[in-house]
């Protein structure tokens, strides 16, 4: 077997290297003694796995994980090779030891660890100075080591800003040893997770919530760099709380010696533009007619003879009357924003009455009055400038899938190999997505989400999010079944990606 195991640098003994790997044997280089001497041998127990029972196995680090805690021992998870026991030479179990600079001590291990073989072993140091285990399934815990920091590994910080605006960018920091003493995270040829670089994290004073702030342009990458002056950049999230706080880094789960004081100051809001409405009807003008025509009309007749006659005139008067009114009424709109502007607009009706009368004078001589009454009611208009306010557009969410199939090809059927294949979700909108994804079809307990970096929620464009899917054949023959991702506000969510896997015989 010619796999390797890790190779994790440790502070203690001024520097060591401890070298593993797929054999019993074990090594140290000396990084002040540019020097190799044997370590610990590895490990053994007595287990039952696979098709052994009550077997002494050699516990090595065949593609295997490594950690360095905070006080500098290291954890290891390996396993046992023995292709007597069921094909596979790696057994589906594991164990955990600390490296204490000169032996290995068993410590606890994970729930599941002997069910799976060292190679799906994951570790990483959390700046809390937790170690985070996985078993690349679905299957989280934290390892809580007793030991503490010596302090002269700890971060000390010499320049810092004291006032921070919440969303602000490329804020310096600078003091030493911000890289840490190693780059802690170890694995072997497959995989690597070294975390020697800065973390920032400010802590409200009030509430006490800790909020860690992205970090860049770091201007080394060195490990231990003893006291020559460091500094790396942060931007302060829009989540980070504002006021009196305080501000550390952390360094592969060591804090810094100090945290100075600090406050972040939170912009004012923008104001929300409320558009309001009011019609008022303006007074209406009323005309008022009045058609009062008197005519008289007495005729006397005079004959030359001895008769005498007389004459009467009857007078019939018909008055006509034609009023003609026009009234527009007054509108006046007010658009209230904030701030707030009122724009008021006046019409100008017009009223006219016309009137006329006419009288006739039947038998006799006619008379036709006209009586005509014209009235005109006139108001000023002054109109004022009108106020838009603009609503805000609405946002429709649209995402894209990377792939619409998952193969997982041809896995043995006995769970001693669990691959893994991933879908990228993009985000095409200005808003953000709300995401959601789970496993249905005809084999779904052939399937797990094992990643998951979407988080209920995807940014706004061109933010990315992975969903990763784990397949274990617990049988011959093939498997399918169907990871359902769901964008909600999407028209053409959920999306469909097919997972199809082959069980073999080991």
């Amino acid at each position: 077997m010619f796999e390797i195991g890790p190779a994790a640098l440790t502070p203690l003994n001024s520097g060591t290297v401890f070298a593993t790997g797929a054999t019993a044997h074990n090594d140290l280089y000396s990084i002040s003694g540019s020097s190799w001497s044997s370590g610990p041998a590895a490990p053994t127990d007595t287990i039952t796995a696979g098709t052994c029972t009550n077997t002494l196995e050699t516990f090595v680090n065949a593609d295997a994980p490594a950690a360095v805690l905070p006080d500098g021992n290291v954890l290891i998870a390996p396993g046992p090779l023995d292709s007597g026991c069921g094909g596979s030479p790696w057994l589906n179990y594991s164990e955990f030891y600390e490296f204490d600079g000169t032996n290995l001590t068993k410590v606890n291990a994970s729930t599941y660890a002997d069910t799976v073989p060292s190679y799906s072993n994951r570790l990483m140091m959390l700046p809390s100075g937790q170690v985070m285990y996985t078993n690349n399934y679905d299957y989280i815990e934290l390892y809580t080591p007793s030991g503490s920091p010596n302090a002269s590994w700890k971060p000390t910080i010499t320049t810092s800003p004291g006032s921070v605006a919440r969303g602000s960018s490329n804020n310096s920091i600078s003091g030493t040893q911000f890289n840490g003493m190693t780059q802690n995270n170890y694995y072997g040829d497959d995989y690597q997770t070294a975390t020697n670089y800065p973390l920032v994290r400010i802590t409200n004073n009030s509430s006490g919530h800790v909020f860690y702030e992205r970090t860049h342009n770091h201007s080394t990458m060195g490990v231990a760099t003893g006291g020559t002056t460091v500094s790396t950049e942060f931007d302060v999230s829009a989540a980070t709380e504002c006021g009196a706080s305080t501000i550390t880094v952390v360094a592969n789960g060591i804090a810094s010696s100090t945290s100075p004081a600090i406050t972040v100051s939170c912009p004012t809001p923008t104001a929300t533009v409320t558009p309001t409405v009011t019609r008022t009807p303006s007074p209406t003008a009323t005309p008022t007619r009045t058609a009062t025509p008197t005519v008289t009309a007495t005729k006397t007749a005079t004959p030359t003879t001895t008769a005498t006659p007389s004459a009467t005139a009857t007078k019939t008067a018909t008055p006509t009357t034609t009023a003609t009114k026009t009234a527009t009424p007054t509108v006046t709109v007010s658009a209230t924003v904030t701030p707030t502007a009122t724009a008021t607009r006046t019409a100008t009706p017009t009223a006219t009455l016309t009137q006329t009368a006419t009288a006739t004078h039947t038998g006799g001589p006619t008379h036709t009055p006209t009586a005509t009454a014209t009235r005109t009611s006139t108001f000023t208009a002054t109109p004022t400038p009108t106020a838009t306010a603009t609503p805000t557009p609405t946002c429709t969410v649209s995402v894209e899938a990377t792939t619409s199939i998952m193969d997982f090809a041809v896995a043995p059927d006995d769970g001693s190999f669990v691959p893994t294949r991933s879908v990228t979700i993009t985000n095409l909108s200005a808003c953000a997505a709300p995401m959601s994804a789970d496993i249905e079809g005809i084999d779904p307990g052939e399937y797990g989400i094992v990643g998951d970096t979407c988080h209920s929620s995807l940014g706004p464009s061109p933010a990315t999010c992975k969903y990763t899917a784990a397949f274990t054949a617990d049988g011959l023959g093939e498997f399918d079944a169907d990871l359902i991702v769901t964008a909600t506000g999407d028209q053409n969510s959920p999306y469909d990606v097919t997972l199809t896997g082959q069980g073999s015989a080991p």
